[in-house]
């Protein structure tokens, strides 16, 4: 079972890598992604759109009863949306708000109880604890998007 010192751990892992790529960031992110047709900011505006994990997992399964979110969920109809949402908004807005979701889902992972942490939610063939689940959502698809985006800047 993930613990509440790993996905802690694990989210200030990223938190210190958001900031060394911070100061790298150019204001204007049209610069392609290794793969794809996507662009640094795209992937700038996912890891925004997604910052606070744990609400994710309380809204998608928690709060919604795990209804099979999964099998209708167009991964690239989310996508778009969130960087459709974000048109226009600066750079410096984007990182605040990326910055601004660990703190949330830190707080929310404390006031988690075990019970919570070792609850398991349906996923795909085989069930997730709700910590591995917010540790994947959170500092995982975080960690994926900030590892393209390295390379994209070139290290």
């Amino acid at each position: 079972m993930t613990t509440h010192g790993e996905i802690m751990a694990a989210i200030e892992v990223i938190d210190g890598r958001l900031d060394t790529l911070a100061a790298r960031l150019p204001e204007d992110q049209a610069t392609a992604l290794p793969a794809g047709d996507c662009r640094v900011r795209d992937a700038l505006c996912r890891l925004a759109a997604r910052a606070d994990s744990a609400a994710l997992i309380s809204e998608y399964w928690l709060d919604a009863g795990a209804k099979g979110i999964l099998a209708d969920l167009d991964i690239d109809a989310l996508n778009q949306g969130e960087i459709d949402d974000r048109e226009g908004s600066a750079a410096s807005a984007l990182l605040a708000e990326i910055r601004a979701g660990p703190a949330r889902t830190l707080q929310a992972v404390q006031d988690m109880d075990e019970a919570t942490l070792a609850r398991e939610l349906p996923f795909g063939e085989q069930p997730i604890t709700v910590g591995e689940m917010i540790r994947l959502a959170g500092p995982g698809h975080d960690g994926h998007h900030l590892d393209e985006i390295q390379t994209a800047l070139g290290g």
